[in-house]
Protein backbone atom coordinates (compact mmCIF):
# COMPACT_ATOMS: atom_id res chain seq x y z
CA UNK A 1 0.00 0.00 0.00
CA UNK A 2 1.18 3.33 -0.89
CA UNK A 3 -0.25 6.71 0.24
CA UNK A 4 -0.27 10.01 -1.33
CA UNK A 5 -2.77 13.07 -0.83
CA UNK A 6 -5.75 11.90 -1.36
CA UNK A 7 -5.39 8.55 -2.53
CA UNK A 8 -4.37 4.85 -1.40
CA UNK A 9 -2.61 2.97 -3.82
CA UNK A 10 -2.91 -1.01 -3.61
CA UNK A 11 -0.67 -2.80 -5.41
CA UNK A 12 -0.28 -6.97 -5.67
CA UNK A 13 2.29 -8.73 -3.45
CA UNK A 14 2.73 -12.56 -3.48
CA UNK A 15 5.02 -12.96 -0.61
CA UNK A 16 6.07 -9.22 -0.53
CA UNK A 17 7.14 -9.72 -4.04
CA UNK A 18 5.61 -7.11 -6.56
CA UNK A 19 4.27 -9.27 -9.39
CA UNK A 20 3.61 -7.36 -12.78
CA UNK A 21 0.56 -9.25 -13.79
CA UNK A 22 -1.84 -7.36 -11.37
CA UNK A 23 -3.37 -3.86 -11.85
CA UNK A 24 -2.87 -1.73 -9.36
CA UNK A 25 -6.11 -0.16 -7.46
CA UNK A 26 -6.14 3.30 -6.56
CA UNK A 27 -8.63 4.51 -4.54
CA UNK A 28 -9.32 8.84 -3.93
CA UNK A 29 -10.29 9.07 -0.50
CA UNK A 30 -12.50 11.73 0.59
CA UNK A 31 -11.20 12.28 4.42
CA UNK A 32 -8.88 10.75 7.01
CA UNK A 33 -10.06 10.24 10.81
CA UNK A 34 -9.19 8.84 13.79
CA UNK A 35 -11.55 6.27 15.23
CA UNK A 36 -9.54 4.58 18.26
CA UNK A 37 -8.81 0.87 18.66
CA UNK A 38 -12.37 -1.09 17.06
CA UNK A 39 -13.22 -1.15 13.62
CA UNK A 40 -16.70 -0.56 12.19
CA UNK A 41 -17.86 -4.26 13.15
CA UNK A 42 -16.99 -3.92 16.58
CA UNK A 43 -13.79 -5.98 16.36
CA UNK A 44 -10.50 -4.82 18.15
CA UNK A 45 -6.89 -4.61 16.49
CA UNK A 46 -4.13 -6.44 18.24
CA UNK A 47 -1.03 -4.43 19.34
CA UNK A 48 -2.45 -1.16 20.05
CA UNK A 49 -2.62 -0.73 16.58
CA UNK A 50 -5.08 2.46 15.99
CA UNK A 51 -7.69 2.50 13.16
CA UNK A 52 -8.31 5.02 10.70
CA UNK A 53 -10.94 5.61 8.64
CA UNK A 54 -10.69 6.93 4.67
CA UNK A 55 -13.97 7.46 3.38
CA UNK A 56 -14.39 6.79 -0.17
CA UNK A 57 -16.62 6.55 -3.07
CA UNK A 58 -16.48 2.53 -3.06
CA UNK A 59 -17.15 2.47 1.02
CA UNK A 60 -14.85 3.68 3.88
CA UNK A 61 -11.71 1.81 4.17
CA UNK A 62 -10.60 0.96 7.66
CA UNK A 63 -6.55 1.88 7.72
CA UNK A 64 -4.42 0.07 11.05
CA UNK A 65 -1.24 1.83 11.88
CA UNK A 66 1.20 1.26 15.10
CA UNK A 67 0.60 3.94 17.92
CA UNK A 68 2.38 7.45 17.54
CA UNK A 69 1.63 7.37 13.70
CA UNK A 70 -1.43 8.16 13.39
CA UNK A 71 -0.71 11.85 12.42
CA UNK A 72 2.06 11.07 10.13
CA UNK A 73 -0.33 8.72 7.80
CA UNK A 74 -3.51 11.42 8.48
CA UNK A 75 -0.82 14.40 7.09
CA UNK A 76 -0.13 12.26 4.29
CA UNK A 77 -3.33 10.87 3.25
CA UNK A 78 -5.50 13.99 3.25
CA UNK A 79 -6.96 15.16 0.26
Amino acid sequence: MHLSPGRIHLVPLTGGVRFMKGTPLDIAVEAVHQTGQTTRLGLSVLGGLSILNAPSAIGTIEIAVRPGMEEAVITKLAP
